[in-house]
């Protein structure tokens, strides 16, 4: 999203800079307002012009002028080696820049926002700055015990999206039976799941039945957990 851009500016400019933006301000409020009315953090003397330039679009007032990620990332590695960047080499902000979007990626995770994350784990990828950590970050995921996980719809489109993830545990999540007939639609066009853990959600025998239908079309799935989910016959006869 182009607001997540703005942010990556601000990243950008921090990784010039050695510090956080408007360090003057106390209130969040006061800070927001600031920003809304066009004002920014002047540039740092040193850093290269295009690096400037990039942090720039990242901030402009109109978000449909930003950039997208993969536009920085391109950019960032078109940059000069031999021009200074305040205290840090292209190369180091560049590396300061990947981690600070690992960072970004995990939150959005932890706060249920896997669009998002998925986003920069793959923006990440695509580069070839995945770390063994986050290797694992984009392919397996744990998000089970979540309560009745209210950002399951959310979920629902990271699968529809046929990404990277082949590992996925959703046990204990009471997503019951309307749940399973969510997951029913997308997983019968998912090519990329391997490995799926779905025990202890009250899965019913409607949403077993519908699971069953949608299994008989993947052909990539070769791992699976319904224990506990009272599927009755009808639900487990397939």
């Amino acid at each position: 999203m182009k607001s997540d851009v703005y942010s990556l500016g601000v990243i950008l400019w921090e990784i010039s800079s050695g510090r956080l933006p408007f360090p003057s301000f106390e209130s969040v409020l006061s800070l927001a307002v600031h920003i809304f009315r066009g004002n920014r953090e002047e540039p740092i003397e040193g850093t290269p012009f295009q690096y400037i330039q990039l942090y720039k679009q990242c901030w402009d007032n109109d978000p449909a002028n930003r950039p997208e990620t993969g536009f920085i990332f391109n950019t960032l590695k078109q940059i000069n080696p031999n021009e200074s960047l305040s205290k840090y080499h292209p190369i180091e902000a560049s590396d300061q820049f990947f981690e600070s979007l690992r960072k970004e990626a995990l939150k959005f995770f932890e706060q249920g926002k896997f669009l998002k994350a998925l986003d920069l784990f793959e923006e990440i990828l695509k580069n070839g700055q995945l770390s063994p950590e986050d290797q694992v970050s984009v392919t397996a995921w744990d998000l089970s015990h979540n309560h009745g996980f209210k950002n399951f719809n959310e979920l629902i489109m990271v699968l529809r999206k046929n990404t990277t993830l082949t590992s996925l545990d959703l046990g204990s999540n009471e997503l019951g039976s309307f749940g399973g007939y969510m997951l029913s639609e997308v997983l019968c066009k998912n090519t990329t799941l391997t490995y799926l853990i779905l025990k202890e959600n009250n899965l019913g025998s409607k949403g077993g039945e519908a699971l069953s239908e949608a299994l008989c079309m993947n052909t990539t799935l070769t791992f699976l957990n319904l224990d506990s989910n009272e599927l009755g016959s009808k639900g487990e006869k397939n």
